[in-house]
């Protein structure tokens, strides 16, 4: 699990296909770049929503901001 902030979860990490992104009760912008800083992802996510990605196995940087914070960390795509 990757710990984005106080109320913001990431997990399973490594991913196989899907990434279960809670954001609490507020609203979130989430966005997802490879190694490469292409953007690959990118949409707004409310509560607790799974993700799914169509990625090439590989390190990505994932991007969450809510209203109040903004966090980036490395997740692997298996």
């Amino acid at each position: 699990q990757l710990p984005v902030s106080g109320t913001i979860t990431a997990y399973p990490n490594p991913f196989i296909d899907q990434l279960k992104i809670n954001v609490g009760e507020e609203d979130a912008t989430v966005s997802m770049t490879d190694m490469f800083g292409r953007e690959v992802f990118s949409g707004l996510k409310r509560d607790l929503e799974y993700v799914r990605f169509d990625l090439p196995a590989g390190m990505y940087m994932l991007r969450v901001q809510s209203k109040n914070t903004i966090y980036t960390g490395k997740v692997v795509r298996q």
